[in-house]
């Protein structure tokens, strides 16, 4: 869930597509599902996302050129 990128990018290489959905019952889902994620999410500072060791930068390197693939 999330919001939509308008654009070819976005369409073309991520395949993603759009739903609209009007029902309270689902937003209320939906928004409990999003409240227990929070209840187990860890909040991310800027100083701690550039302190990443180097063996993890090396993984995220790695992993972006097959992300395609995934």
């Amino acid at each position: 869930m999330g919001s939509v990128n308008f654009d070819n990018r976005s369409f073309q290489l991520h395949d993603e597509a759009t739903l609209c959905v009007q029902s309270k019952e689902l937003a209320a889902q939906l928004t409990e599902c999003f409240e227990a994620d929070l209840q187990v999410s860890e909040r991310m500072h800027p100083g701690r996302w550039d302190d990443r060791t180097l063996r993890h930068r090396a993984q995220e390197r790695v992993l972006t050129l097959v992300r395609r693939r995934l």
